[in-house]
């Protein structure tokens, strides 16, 4: 059981907490900038970690701080921007 962690984290706008969910997710290729030992590559998981509810049943991506939102944007959105659907290609 996480405890919320996950939510409390995403929550805080301070930098240290930004940084700690740009760690989260970063893979471990792309850790010039970074403590390798902070860094845990869950960005494949990002759908069910910006879906995962707290107790009151709120998403994550909901309770996200302006700054971790944006964070979370980067693994999220194609080009930070836009939503990619999973299935057959659409002409």
């Amino acid at each position: 059981e996480h405890s919320g962690s996950w939510h409390i984290c995403i929550s805080s706008s301070t930098e240290t907490a930004t940084s700690a969910v740009r760690g989260v997710l970063l893979e471990f290729e792309n850790i010039s900038d970074y403590d390798s030992d902070d860094l845990c590559g869950f960005g494949k998981h990002i759908h069910a970690l910006a879906d995962a509810r707290d107790a009151q049943g709120r998403t994550a991506l909901g309770l996200a701080s302006k700054e971790s939102r944006e964070v979370i944007h980067e693994f999220l959105l194609f080009c930070g921007r836009y939503k990619l659907h999973m299935g057959p290609p659409e002409h």
